[in-house]
């Protein structure tokens, strides 16, 4: 069974989650539209990996606590060899040297994305892999090995991203 609820944190940064019935669940922090880093209980973003946590219904469960990181961002515009925006296509920032979680955002209608938030570190960023696109990396690149680094930094805006697809 699923129980979803979002409560917003007290200015102290407390929070509350009634009306749960007795089992285990796992809980996160989200932050929707800022640099803060989701995160599951027990510090990690990984939902496979969260603890779960026990609740008796009518109890209360301290000290479910969260200590979230600051990301950045990386935004752009795709569009078209003539200009056009290219709405709805996927932009993907992934480490530039290492393994670890990937990061992803879609073109709104004038062609314009944001991914937010992301972890600081230097990305591979490319776009293109739907419909007939020829995959780009950043910067105007058609060879992974070619791409330029993308610098995140936390809480700063990485933009200019951009890319023109054929």
């Amino acid at each position: 069974r699923c129980w979803w609820s979002f409560e917003q944190s007290d200015v102290d940064g407390s929070f509350t989650i009634s009306g749960m019935a007795t089992g285990e669940y796992r809980v996160s922090a989200y932050s929707f539209g800022d640099y803060w880093m989701d995160e599951f209980y027990n510090d990690t973003r990984d939902w496979e990996e969260a603890t779960p946590v026990s609740v008796t219904e009518g109890d209360e469960t301290p000290d479910i606590n969260f200590e979230l990181a600051l990301g950045g961002a990386i935004s752009g515009v795709v569009e078209t060899e003539s200009g056009d925006p290219i709405e709805g296509i996927g932009v993907e920032a992934c480490p530039f040297d290492t393994e670890g979680p990937c990061f992803y955002a879609w073109t709104g209608p004038d062609g314009s994305y944001s991914i937010i938030p992301v972890l600081p570190g230097t990305y591979r960023v490319d776009s293109g892999w739907e419909g007939n696109w020829l995959v780009e990396y950043y910067s105007e690149q058609t060879d992974w090995e070619l791409a330029d680094p993308v610098i995140v930094e936390a809480d700063v805006n990485t933009s200019g991203i951009d890319f023109t697809l054929e």
